[in-house]
């Protein structure tokens, strides 16, 4: 079955093979062209999925088309396996977390009752706490704009006769630094309707316990680390 010959597929080496069957099951299950429950058969597809997830350099089109079959799965799979899932999909939030937080905002809405009853609430919100609590605005991005203009003044006294080149230089670094802005507050916002759908899932009461225990969890991880840092500089 074609089904059964991309879902072994997932397991490829090559990324671009990974990525082409990935898509093509969700087009198969998607499209109505499959029964969804062929989408979990066996008890190896949850863990085929979540090892993509783990993938260092995952690429945002191959980790698009694994959260959609993973969410496919969820819906029509074994709800004994969500919590794994959620599991998986909160795990290494720093790479493709835009993916991920929409993966976490369907489920929420998914409309199944046994899926949302059994949400994580504190691991999915360990997404949700770097974006909203890590901000880059007000005084920390004076701060920025002002260690960029140091160095632009320290590049335009090491470059004195190539002043063109080096405000074209200045320009495209403000631009860069004008799109990371931008794309900071698209996560923000992205985050924040993410909380706003687990509070509709599970009540305001549970998601901001939940939201609590993962940022006091993140809080512990920090200050460890800096004990760790102090050691070795000691």
């Amino acid at each position: 079955m074609l089904h059964q010959t991309a879902k072994a597929l997932l397991e490829h080496p090559h990324e671009w093979v990974r990525t082409a069957a990935s898509r093509l099951v969700g087009r198969l299950v998607g499209g109505n062209m499959v029964d969804g429950r062929l989408l979990v058969e066996g008890d190896k597809t949850y863990a085929a999925f979540l090892r993509i997830l783990d993938e260092r350099d995952i690429s945002d089109e191959l980790a698009k088309a694994t959260l959609r079959n993973l969410f496919f799965a969820l819906c029509v799979g074994d709800v004994a396996a969500s919590a794994d899932v959620f599991e998986g999909v909160s795990r290494n939030a720093r790479r493709n977390l835009e993916q991920r937080l929409k993966f976490v905002g369907m489920a929420c809405s998914c409309g199944k009752e046994e899926v949302v009853r059994n949400i994580p609430v504190d691991v999915v919100c360990r997404l949700l706490v770097p974006v909203l609590e890590d901000s880059t605005t007000g005084a920390e991005h004076d701060q920025h704009d002002q260690r960029e203009q140091r160095e632009q003044g320290d590049q335009q006294e090491r470059a004195r006769g190539r002043k063109r080149r080096g405000r074209d230089r200045d320009e495209g670094r403000n631009l860069d630094g004008d799109r990371g802005r931008e794309r900071e507050r698209e996560r923000k916002a992205l985050a924040r309707e993410v909380f706003n759908s687990i509070v509709g899932a599970v009540g305001h009461d549970r998601a901001l316990r939940g939201y609590n225990a993962a940022k006091e969890r993140r809080s512990e991880r920090q200050r460890d680390r800096r004990a760790r840092r102090a050691r070795v500089d000691r």
